[in-house]
C-alpha cells in the first residue's frame, strides 16, 4: 500500500469536501433567510437578524474557501507550479487527518445551524450562532493548519530552461515598458 499521494490529488479530495460542505451550510443559511427564518415577528422579537445569520454563515466558510480556491486558480494558470504539484507527495496519513478535521469542522458548523431551528425566536437563534465564536474559530484555525500542508507551497518551483528562457525574454520587454 502506498503511503502517500500526489499533491494535486490531495488538494482536489480536500477542496471537493471542502466545497460541498461548505456549499451545503451556506444554501441552508440562506434558504432559511429568504424564507424570514432569522426575523423576530413576535411583539418582544428583536427585528430582523438576517444580516447577522449571513455573516455568520460567510464568517464561517469563506476564509478557508477563498485559500482553498485561490491556491487551486494559481495553479491552474502556472504550468511550473501545477508541474510540481504534480510531483510533489504528501503524507496519505496527514491527509485523512486533515480530512477529518476539515469535515469535522463542517459538522459542528452544521449542527450550530441544525440547532438553531429548534430555537423559538430569530433572537435566540442568532445567539445560539454568536456561541459558536466560542468553538468555530479554534477549529477553523486547525482547518487552516492542517489544509496549509496542502495550500501551500513548501518548495520553490523548480523551473526548467525553456521556462527560465521564456522570463528571462520577457523581462527586457517588461523592464522597455516601464
Amino acid at each position: 500500500m502506498n503511503d502517500s499521494v500526489t499533491l494535486i490529488a490531495a488538494q482536489r479530495k480536500l477542496s471537493a469536501i471542502w466545497f460541498v460542505g461548505a456549499v451545503l451550510i451556506v444554501l441552508v443559511v440562506v434558504l432559511q433567510a429568504v424564507n424570514g427564518f432569522w426575523v423576530d415577528t413576535s411583539k418582544n422579537g428583536a427585528g430582523d437578524n438576517t444580516v447577522d445569520a449571513l455573516q455568520w454563515v460567510f464568517a464561517s466558510v469563506v476564509p478557508t474557501s477563498t485559500l482553498i480556491l485561490g491556491v487551486l486558480v494559481a495553479a491552474e494558470m502556472n504550468p511550473v507550479v501545477r508541474r510540481e504539484f504534480s510531483h510533489q507527495r504528501r503524507s496519505r496519513f496527514f491527509l485523512n487527518l486533515t480530512l477529518g478535521i476539515c469535515i469535522f469542522y463542517l459538522v459542528v458548523t452544521s449542527l450550530f445551524v441544525l440547532f438553531a431551528t429548534f430555537r423559538n425566536s430569530a433572537a435566540e437563534r442568532t445567539l445560539l450562532l454568536k456561541y459558536s465564536g466560542f468553538v468555530l474559530p479554534v477549529l477553523q484555525g486547525l482547518v487552516s493548519v492542517a489544509q496549509g500542508a496542502f495550500f501551500f507551497r513548501t518548495e520553490e518551483p523548480k523551473t526548467s530552461e525553456a521556462d527560465r528562457g521564456s522570463h528571462e525574454a520577457a523581462a527586457p520587454e517588461a523592464q522597455s515598458a516601464k
